[in-house]
C-alpha cells in the first residue's frame, strides 16, 4: 500500500514538473514571438485608409537611400499623436540610414542654433536633413503642412512631407523652372508654387524682354494664360532656347485679339490653335448648364500615369490643330482630347446660340498636345519638348476650387516631372485621421486575423500541451 502511494505521489511529482516545464516553454515562445514581430515592426495596420502605414513608394525609395538622414521631430515624444509617431517611426524601419529623434524646442532651444535659415520652430514640426552636408541641407516642414483640417476631418501629409524632404536633401541637382511674366499671365496661387517646390524645383520669374534664358540653369519654362503679344525679342529668345533642349509648357486661353508672333512659336513645331471654343455634346462628359466645362478623354503616356483613372475638369478650351506642313522630324503626341460629340462654335457666331449647328465642326478635338524633337536630330545635347494646352484652367486656383475634380494639378506636375526628367515623381495621398481606432469598421478580413491571433493560436497551444499531458500519462 506504501508503495502505491509512493509512486502515485512520484507520478504526481513527475507530471508536475512535466506541467511546469511545458508552461515555461509555452511562455517562453510566446515571448519569443512578441521579439521577433516588434524586432521586425510586423504589427498589423488595421485601419481603412492604412493610416499607420507608409506607401511602397516610400519604402522603395527608403531601401535604396545611401545617404544619413536624420528626422527631429519638434516635440516630446510623449506628447506626439499615435498616428503622427507611428509614420516618423516606420521610416527607420526600413532603412538603417534613418536617425528619428524627438527634440522639444521649449526644453531645448540650442539645439536648433544650426538651423540658421528658418525661425519658425512650432510645436510637432519636423526638420529633415542630410548628416554631414557641407553647407548643412535640410529642410523644415511646419506642422500646418503635416496635418490639415478640412471641416471635422483632419488630414495626414506626415508621409507626403517627410519622402518629399528626404528626396530634397538627398538630391544633387537643383532644378530650375522660370515662370514668364510681362504679358499679364496668370499668377499660380502660392500653394501651386509651393507643391512645385516642394518636389525639389525651385521657382523664379523671368521677362524675356530684359532677361536672357539661363540655358544651362533652366530646366523648364512655363507660361500660364499671357493676354498680349510676344516681341520679336522674345520669339528669338524662345526658338534659341528651345533649338538648343529647352523645355516648355505653353498654356494659351482664348483671346479677343489674335498673338501672331506666340503663334509663330507654336507653329514653327507643326501646331496651331483654332480660335474657337470647344462645346462638350456628351452629358456624362459635360458640366450641366455650362458644356463648354467637360471631362477630357486621357491618352496613355507617362505624363498622365496619375490621372488615368480621372476625371480632370478643363473649361473654356480651343482645338489645337497640326499642321499638314511641318518639321518632319518632330514627333507629336496628344496627351487629351474631347469627345466625338464635341463640337466647337466661333467666338462670332451669329446666332449665340450653344446648340449645335450645321456650320459647326465636330470633334473630337486635342487640347493637350506633346512635341519632341529629337536630339539626334537638332544636335542639342537633350531633346527638345513643349507642350501646349489650350486652356490654363488645370492650374487655375479660382477654377480649381470649384471644379468637381482636384486631379488637375496632377496632370500639370506630370508634365513637369517628364519634362524636367526628374526620376521622382510620386503622388502621396493624404489620410483622413478620424479617430480610427475607435471607429474602425471590423472587416471581414481583420475579423479573421483578429481571430487567428486571440483565438486559434492560442487554443493551438493548449491542444498540443493537453496531447502531451495525456500520452505522458497513458505511459
Amino acid at each position: 500500500m506504501k508503495n502505491n502511494k509512493e509512486s502515485f505521489s512520484s507520478d504526481i511529482k513527475k507530471y508536475r514538473t512535466y506541467f511546469a516545464v511545458y508552461i515555461t516553454v509555452i511562455l517562453a515562445i510566446v515571448i519569443l514571438i512578441n521579439m521577433i514581430f516588434s524586432s521586425l515592426n510586423l504589427r498589423i495596420d488595421l485601419t481603412t485608409n492604412k493610416l499607420y502605414t507608409i506607401s511602397d513608394i516610400t519604402i522603395g525609395m527608403l531601401k535604396n537611400l545611401n545617404s544619413k538622414i536624420k528626422i527631429t521631430v519638434l516635440a516630446d515624444e510623449s506628447t506626439v499623436p499615435l498616428d503622427y509617431k507611428e509614420i516618423v517611426d516606420k521610416y527607420k524601419s526600413y532603412s538603417k540610414n534613418i536617425e528619428v529623434v524627438y527634440k522639444d524646442p521649449q526644453k531645448n532651444p540650442r539645439y536648433f542654433d544650426v538651423y540658421t535659415g528658418d525661425k519658425n520652430f512650432s510645436e510637432q514640426s519636423i526638420i529633415v536633413e542630410k548628416v554631414g552636408s557641407v553647407p548643412l541641407k535640410y529642410r523644415l516642414i511646419v506642422n500646418s503642412d503635416l496635418m490639415a483640417s478640412q471641416g471635422s476631418i483632419t488630414q495626414s501629409y506626415v508621409e507626403k512631407g517627410i519622402t518629399d524632404a528626404i528626396s530634397y536633401v538627398t538630391s544633387d541637382k537643383a532644378r530650375t523652372i522660370y515662370l514668364t511674366e510681362g504679358h499679364q499671365e496668370m499668377e499660380l496661387d502660392s500653394t501651386v508654387t509651393k507643391d512645385i517646390e516642394n518636389r525639389n524645383y525651385e521657382v523664379k520669374k523671368i521677362n524675356l524682354n530684359n532677361q536672357d534664358i539661363p540655358l544651362d540653369a533652366t530646366d523648364m519654362i512655363l507660361m500660364f494664360s499671357p493676354q498680349s503679344d510676344l516681341s520679336q525679342t522674345e520669339v528669338d529668345k524662345i526658338k534659341d532656347y528651345l533649338s538648343k533642349g529647352g523645355r516648355m509648357l505653353f498654356s494659351i486661353d482664348y483671346t479677343r485679339d489674335e498673338f501672331p508672333n506666340l503663334k509663330k512659336v507654336i507653329n514653327a513645331y507643326g501646331l496651331d490653335l483654332k480660335r474657337s471654343i470647344i462645346i462638350e455634346g456628351d452629358g456624362s462628359k459635360a458640366i450641366q448648364g455650362a458644356p463648354y466645362i467637360f471631362i477630357p478623354s486621357i491618352q496613355d503616356h507617362k505624363i498622365t500615369e496619375d490621372i488615368k483613372q480621372g476625371p480632370i475638369y478643363l473649361s473654356s478650351c480651343m482645338p489645337i490643330m497640326e499642321l499638314d506642313t511641318r518639321k518632319s522630324t518632330l514627333e507629336i503626341t496628344p496627351i487629351l482630347k474631347s469627345s466625338v460629340k464635341s463640337y466647337d462654335k466661333m467666338a462670332d457666331s451669329q446666332s449665340g446660340s450653344i446648340e449645335k449647328e450645321a456650320s459647326d465642326t465636330e470633334g473630337p478635338f486635342n487640347v493637350a498636345e506633346l512635341v519632341i524633337d529629337k536630339a539626334s536630330n537638332t544636335g542639342a545635347a537633350k531633346d527638345t519638348e513643349i507642350m501646349v494646352v489650350s486652356t490654363s484652367s488645370f492650374a487655375n486656383a479660382t477654377f480649381l476650387s470649384n471644379a468637381a475634380s482636384q486631379l488637375d494639378l496632377d496632370f500639370l506636375f506630370g508634365t513637369i516631372s517628364f519634362m524636367t526628367d526628374n526620376p521622382y515623381n510620386v503622388k502621396i495621398l493624404p489620410k483622413d485621421n478620424i479617430s480610427e481606432i475607435l471607429k474602425e469598421k471590423i472587416t471581414v478580413d481583420n475579423q479573421i486575423k483578429i481571430g487567428i491571433c486571440i483565438i486559434v493560436l492560442p487554443l493551438l497551444f493548449f491542444t498540443a500541451g493537453g496531447v502531451v499531458w495525456y500520452r505522458r500519462k497513458s505511459l
